[in-house]
């Protein structure tokens, strides 16, 4: 085989590993866009229940442990935020940032790891743990468990 052949035949046989890839990294993107809207603008940087509603499926719970009495809580995170945000409007806390540690996608379902920081790193506020699901109108939290950590 010459080496024009050999190239083709190389390129040909990677092409469907470059595509998967690349449809990866774009649902990761999408991932990520859809968390920092709905999540960190809408929850702690705005306290947008608009952003909330549309990147939060209305069945997502976020499941709550309390390690004091061993006890599991869980309610409607949509239901959660409204309330909270229609009591005390505006953001809950704009002095945070955040990175994304992982996202594991596998066809339409997907985990995402963030860390929650103030904003200058000098203490990690949350790790969480999003659950979701991909829809016709794109990825939706579907379920949010997370550890607190010990505040000072």
């Amino acid at each position: 085989m010459d080496k024009a052949r050999f190239v083709i035949f190389i390129t040909v046989l990677l092409l469907p590993v470059f595509a998967f890839t690349q449809s990866v990294e774009n649902e990761r993107k999408a991932i990520q866009k859809m968390i920092i809207d709905g999540y960190i603008e809408g929850v702690f940087l705005k306290g947008d229940t608009t952003l909330i509603k549309a990147n939060w499926h209305e069945a997502c719970d976020i499941v709550y442990f309390e390690p004091k009495s061993k006890t599991l809580m869980k309610g409607s995170a949509v239901e959660y935020f409204a309330g909270y945000f229609e009591k005390k409007p505006g953001p809950f806390n704009e002095n945070i940032t955040y990175v994304f540690k992982d996202i594991q996608i596998t066809g339409y379902a997907a985990v995402a790891t963030v860390d929650i920081y103030n904003k200058d790193k000098s203490k990690q506020i949350y790790t969480d743990y999003l659950c979701l699901y991909k829809f016709e109108d794109g990825w939706k939290i579907v379920t949010k468990i997370y550890y607190g950590y010990p505040r000072e």
